[in-house]
């Protein structure tokens, strides 16, 4: 049987070009002296993403070629390398502009190339993910795809909000001493981030068990209703004279958390099954009542037939 060709190839591909684009703008900023150590896993991030990108390329293009799976393109491997690639993006983007190295303290982007390059890196990880997670579980028994995508969205921008939330010298040391107020803001983003993010990770899971997600539309909707609720209060709380009253990442994070969850709550809404409700609430399901007036009636027509 043919393999059909895999959409996570341009992904890959998307990818190592962001990486590697990164990885020259910087090393060549940066000297061997300069470098510290969210610099050094920055850029240890890039060059991993720039090996490994080949790599899967030319492997998929070997088994499309052959029509056979090897061990790299048979999915779990991918699938970790997939994952990993994006937990490290999500730290990358925050750990940059939180050490005011893409951004400077009044808000302003020092380096063009690190932070928009960086979160393209982060677009194309999300994207090549969410392929891996659908090719390698079988996608017909994960439930809606749109839902899926918007659990991955914002359990991408939750992360991002979280790490660039936690100051350097943590919650109780200097920024305390700082601005309580600010300081009650920013912690306040960085739980809500990594709340949300454990909460989506908990979803995802559960697509992932081979569920039947929908059965448990209830469950998510209630989830992204407290969600909701606490991004309604947050977002401003963040935004307003607070850690992410500035263009930044802790800004961009917050409000697309925000929007996404809202569209998230709608499309609930959308798929909640009514007939499960009705069963719970004792009331009878039309459905039945049709199905036994066709047995009804289809022995009088097997009656005529025969005479």
């Amino acid at each position: 049987m043919p393999i059909v060709k895999s959409p996570r190839l341009k992904h890959w591909g998307l990818l190592t070009l962001f990486s590697a684009i990164f990885l020259r703008t910087a090393c060549k900023r940066f000297d061997s002296e300069q470098r510290n150590s969210d610099i050094n896993f920055a850029i240890c991030t890039s060059a991993i993403t720039v090996i490994f990108g080949p790599l899967f390329i030319c492997s998929l293009k070997y088994a499309e070629y052959n029509e056979k799976l090897n061990i790299v393109t048979r999915g779990l491997f991918e699938l970790v390398a997939s994952a990993c690639l994006l937990f490290c993006w999500c730290i990358v983007v925050g750990i940059l502009e939180k050490h005011n190295i893409t951004f400077d303290a009044n808000g302003l982007i020092l380096d063009a190339n690190l932070y928009y390059f960086s979160w393209l890196s982060l677009v194309s990880a999300v994207m090549l993910f969410f392929h891996n997670t659908s090719g390698f579980f079988n996608n017909e028994k994960t439930g809606d795809k749109t839902r899926f995508i918007l659990w991955v969205s914002i359990f991408t921008s939750n992360i991002v909000l979280m790490s660039s939330s936690i100051p350097d010298d943590g919650f109780f040391d200097g920024c305390a001493y700082d601005d309580v107020d600010y300081c009650k803001r920013l912690f306040f983003g960085a739980m809500l981030g990594a709340c949300t993010a454990i909460v989506s990770f908990i979803i995802l899971l559960a697509y992932h068990r081979n569920l039947d997600i929908n059965k448990y539309c209830q469950v998510e909707l209630v989830f992204s209703l407290l969600i909701a609720i606490c991004y309604i209060f947050g977002v401003f709380a963040i935004t307003t004279d607070g850690p992410g009253s500035m263009i930044g990442n802790i800004y961009y994070s917050a409000w697309i958390s925000f929007i996404l969850t809202i569209t998230l709550v709608i499309d609930c809404f959308h798929e909640i099954d009514n007939e499960s409700i009705k069963k719970r609430f004792g009331k009878g399901s039309p459905k039945k009542l049709e199905t036994a007036d066709k047995n009804v009636e289809s022995p009088v027509k097997v009656e005529k037939q025969e005479a």
